[in-house]
């Protein structure tokens, strides 16, 4: 799982996660074997994944969305692939694109609480296929997948 922002993480020479309009042939990218995921934010600079004031270079972006997508993915990815002991089938629920909107999961049973509650980011984003208008749309999110049975790409767009 990789999360990068398009204003200072995807610059570094020594980083490139993915070439320009070939983003599944990337220098590290092309390096992981499959299953893996990455979702790069436009909008976003690296200081959004830390808390204000912990560190002295620490820019922040545009995107208001870095920090609950950043938990909403990571949760995702660790559903899908190291699911909670005692629930049977829940990794299934969760789509190589690692996409899970908590309006799109089955009622928890007897109305009880479960963990779709949490994920706000991806209830606040609308999946869309194709490119986003960058100037209408400066905070949006760009997912990539490789499984063993899939691979894409698909935009996120916050509501």
């Amino acid at each position: 799982m990789f999360l990068w922002n398009t204003s200072f993480d995807d610059q570094t020479a020594d980083a490139v996660m993915y070439l320009p309009n070939q983003p599944l042939a990337g220098q590290f990218w092309s390096l992981i074997g499959a299953p893996k995921h990455g979702v790069s934010i436009a909008g976003g600079a690296h200081g959004d994944y830390l808390t204000s004031g912990t560190s002295t270079d620490c820019h922040q972006g545009t995107c208001n969305l870095v920090r609950p997508l950043s938990v909403d993915f990571t949760t995702t990815f660790l559903t899908k692939y190291l699911p909670p002991g005692g629930l049977t089938g829940i990794a299934g629920l969760v789509p190589d694109s690692l996409i899970v909107r908590p309006q799109d999961l089955p009622p928890p049973p007897n109305h009880g609480f479960y963990a779709g509650g949490f994920l706000g980011g991806l209830a606040s984003s609308k999946r869309t296929a194709s490119q986003p208008d960058s100037t209408k749309q400066p905070c949006f999110e760009q997912v990539f997948w490789q499984t063993s049975s899939s691979q894409g790409s698909t935009y996120l767009i916050p509501s």
